[in-house]
Parts: C-alpha cells; structure tokens; sequence
C-alpha cells in the first residue's frame, strides 16, 4: 500500500516535467526568447548629461608606433525642448597623456557645438560642426526592443587639415539582461555591483574611397564592435566598451593603422548655473583669501588664483603656506564630486619661451599632485602649462609680472 501510494505520487510529476520538456524542444524559440523591454532617451532642462570617454590609442604606420592614452568629456546642456527632440549645446574637452612620459592628463583642447538630438538616438547637426564626430550611435528604436535592428549613423574622421564623413550602417543586436563588467564601477557607485541591466552588442563596417585627390588619403577601411549597457530608469545608457581598427590607406607612403579600445560612462548631474553666486560665495569661506589667493566668477564655475609666491623663486616644489591652502581648496572641492577640476600654470616674459612653458608645466602638476594627496580623484583632475602667452596684465612692470606668475585652479559647474 506504502508503495502504491508513493508511485501515484511521482508519476504526474514526472508527466509534467516530460510534457514541459517537449513543449520547448519542440518549441526552441520559446526557450530563447527575452521578456520584452523598452527604452527611451530622458532629458531635463535643468539637468546636464556628462559623458566620459577614456581610449588606449595604438598608431602604426611608416614612421613607427606610438602609444597614447586620451581622455573626453562632453558636456551636454538643453536649449529647448520639442516633442520629437531636444535641441542640445556640448562643450568637447580632450586631453592627453603618454605612459613613461606623462602619468596625468594634459588639457589639450575644447570644441563647442549645437544639434538635434531625437528620443531613439538620432542626430541632426549642421555640416560645419567637428563635435560630435561620432553621430546617432546608439540609436534604439522607440517601444519594446526587436532582438535585431539597423540603423545609418556618420563619423567625421580628422586628419591634418582634412575632414573625411563617413556614412555607413550600425547593427544592433539586444542580448537581454545582464550584469556590468567590473570595470564599469572604476567610475560607478559600488553599491550597484551584481544588477541586471538591458546590454545591447552593435557593430559596423566601413570601406569608402575618398574622393578629394588632392586628400593625402586615398581609402579608409574601419571595423567597431561595442558592448552597451542602458540604464532605463535614468533614459540614459549607464556604460559601453568599443574596440575599433582604421585603416588610413595614403596616396604616397604606405598606411596608418589606428587601434582603439574605449570604454565610456553616462552620467545625469543638476545644473549649478542658478546657484553659481552661492557656490562663489561658499568658496570665499572656505578657502583663504588673500593677496596671492583669489576667487572669482567664471564663465565655466569657479576659479580660484594662486600667486607666484606660493613657490619658490624659479621653483614648482609647493611652500608650506601653499600646502595648507591646497588642502582647505580640496576639502571644498569634495562638496562637489561630480565636477570636474583644471589647473592652468602661467609664468611672466623673463627668460626663453621653453623654460617658461617648462616651468608652467610643473607648477600646475605641482598642485595637481596636491590635490590628489589629499583625496581628490584623479579622474577629476587635469594641467595645462601655457608659459608666458596668456598674460593677465602688461609684462612692462615689475608688479604686472607678478600677477602673470600664477596657477589658476578651475572647478566646472557647467
């Protein structure tokens, strides 16, 4: 009886299992398929839409190799609102460092530009604009997200004096949830570790003739496949890693092959353009006024001055007084982490334009390395040295090159 009752126990159980088993062998695609998801890009007036992008970038041609690390970081503001799109400014700062030459990244230049940008993704900007040169990638259609989809997308690659468009298809693949590599959360906040986000695979490739003869290029081939990760809660994507391989076929001397591997963060942060006054004010408090230490108003956030006299005479090692100071600055910097730090060195006309640029260099570093001594994120900070050639006053006094020997320390709030 025991042994009865314990057979007419398992047997439906085991029926069940069989009849699920075949329902998905003969149904294979029920087994595959993702829960449908849906995704669109959110944006608000009031907020700003950061994007830092770090590459390795490895140069091969007749010359030789060359290995350099770059740094971008775009900064996007909304004009205007439509129902179809935002009408979008960006600032497009890059910097450089080389491994074994330079440790930190050197401020190398700024762009500014104005376009459309539509809720799947899509650009529209006007044909004298450089920035962005990487247009509607991602693009993502709008409603619940096909497993397979394709879209046109255009690059601007620059080359001397010479910019190439180039049009080519996208292909987009959503490969359902999943977690972030680990290193995505070198800039995100731990505490997200293990979640499930949409990832989404695209890649492209690209061979065009170029039809300018009197370009030094003749062809340029590229592949790229990336890897991204959509944060749907923000409208934002949350990371993507690319690697990419160009091919710059030339008309005379051979070719240069350019390899990039990428990797890039998104991120929302309130506008301080409204509180800038307060900010300001804030600052006076917190950091030491004085003669040969002043805060002001900038275009781009605050910016704070440090004389000569925070250094030895032809010197960039930090006096004590300096020190201190640097420290009450980063101790006010910390109240803002999400925004980004430059520090610009600049000497008076006194001596040859090369040791002056040297000097300029090591004085911004200095201060730098200050900065992170006392628990600023490198990632925060970059330097500049611009030696004598953007005085603030006449060189003709004694006093006039007094004020020109400064460090200038730059918070950006917009």
């Amino acid at each position: 009886m025991f042994f009865k009752k314990k057979r007419f126990f398992y047997l439906p159980i085991g029926l069940l299992f069989l009849w699920v088993s075949l329902f998905f062998c003969l149904n294979p695609l029920k087994a595959m398929e993702q829960p449908p998801i849906t995704f669109q890009f959110q944006f608000a007036k009031d907020d700003l839409y950061i994007v830092e992008k770090y590459q390795d970038v490895h140069i091969r041609s007749v010359l030789g190799e060359e290995f350099r690390q770059e740094k971008n970081r775009i900064v996007l503001k909304i004009i205007e609102k439509k129902a179809d799109f935002v009408l979008m400014s960006g600032n497009f700062y890059t910097y450089q460092r080389f491994p074994g030459k330079s440790e930190q990244f050197i401020f190398q230049s700024e762009y500014q530009s104005e376009f459309r940008f539509y809720y799947n993704g899509r650009y529209e900007i006007s044909k004298n604009r450089l920035m962005p040169n990487v247009r509607s990638i991602p693009t993502i259609p709008l409603g619940n997200l096909p497993s397979v989809w394709q879209s046109p997308a255009e690059q601007i690659l620059h080359v001397g004096r010479f910019l190439f468009p180039l049009h080519h298809s996208v292909v987009y693949r959503y490969k359902g949830m999943a977690k972030l590599p680990d290193e995505a959360y070198l800039l995100l906040p731990q505490e997200g570790k293990g979640q499930l986000l949409p990832q989404i695979d695209f890649s492209y490739q690209i061979d065009k003739a170029m039809e300018n003869p009197v370009s030094p290029v003749r062809r340029i081939q590229a592949s790229s496949e990336s890897s991204l990760w959509l944060n749907q809660k923000a409208g934002i994507p949350s990371y993507d890693v690319t690697t990419s391989r160009y091919f710059l076929f030339l008309r005379e001397r051979g070719q240069i092959e350019y390899n990039y591997k990428i990797y890039s963060w998104y991120f929302k942060v309130p506008s301080l353009k409204r509180n800038l006054d307060t900010i300001i004010d804030n600052a006076r408090k917190k950091i030491p006024v004085s003669p040969d230490i002043n805060v002001k108003k900038h275009k781009n956030g605050v910016q704070i001055s440090l004389g000569a006299v925070m250094f030895p005479h032809d010197s960039a090692i930090l006096k004590e007084e300096a020190k201190k100071a640097l420290e009450k600055i980063a101790e006010y910097f910390k109240g803002y982490p999400d925004r980004e730090i430059r520090i610009f060195g600049h000497t008076d006309n006194v001596g040859g334009s090369a040791y002056n640029q040297a000097l300029s260099e090591k004085r911004a570093l200095s201060v730098m390395e200050a900065f992170m001594k006392n628990g600023i994120p490198k990632r925060r900070l970059s330097y500049k040295g611009f030696g004598a050639s953007q005085p603030k006053v006449s060189n003709q006094t004694l006093e006039g090159r007094k004020q020109n020997r400064r460090v200038e320390i730059l918070m950006i709030t917009e």
